[in-house]
């Protein structure tokens, strides 16, 4: 649903809970009923409202690739600091721990995880570093970016390959077998 079924589904929640005043107020509905009513409606609409932009992203698409930086206990963790990073282009480890403390579903994240977490990606060739920042006085600390393969990574989690199969142009897919025969 989106943003205009959303208000379109408050705007009813709020006419039929306004007839339900009505009709409570000429003792036609008894109280109990008015209580338990507005609670499943209140719940259907929390339903039917849309989620934040980074939930949304968290999750992978049906039909994409599942590549091993997705896969396993640290894929959440993996695809919010490839998100993030993907957006501020370069932070350094406490910078990204900030960011995604920002995130309400990791809100209680630990920065040992994101740290080691950061450094394993970096030894795995998904991060760069790209620079040195001064953080305290006489304190360097390295600024990390994605590599083109963690880029790409992020592309094929959210393209249904099905459908780019059957929908790209022939120059397209020949690019592509040329690139998956290389390897």
């Amino acid at each position: 649903m989106g943003q205009r079924g959303a208000v379109a589904g408050v705007a009813l929640a709020i006419c039929l809970v306004s007839i339900l005043l009505l009709l409570l107020n000429t003792r036609v509905l008894n109280i109990k009923f008015f209580r338990a009513f507005t609670f499943i409606f209140i719940l259907a609409i929390v339903d039917a409202t849309p989620k934040r932009a980074i939930d949304q992203k968290l999750k992978s698409s049906a039909g994409s690739v599942k590549l091993r930086v997705f896969r396993g206990k640290k894929a959440r963790l993996n695809r919010i600091i490839f998100l993030i990073l993907a957006s501020k282009k370069s932070l350094t480890c406490y910078e990204l721990y900030l960011e995604i403390r920002r995130v309400k579903e990791f809100g209680n994240t630990n920065h040992q995880s994101v740290y080691g977490r950061v450094e394993a990606l970096y030894e795995e060739g998904w991060l760069c570093k790209c620079g040195m920042k001064f953080v305290k006085a006489n304190f360097l600390s390295p600024l990390y970016r994605l590599s083109t393969q963690a880029y790409v990574a992020l592309k094929l989690d959210k393209t249904d390959l099905d459908v780019y199969l059957g929908t790209a142009p022939e120059p397209y897919l020949i690019l592509m077998l040329e690139a998956v025969s290389f390897s």
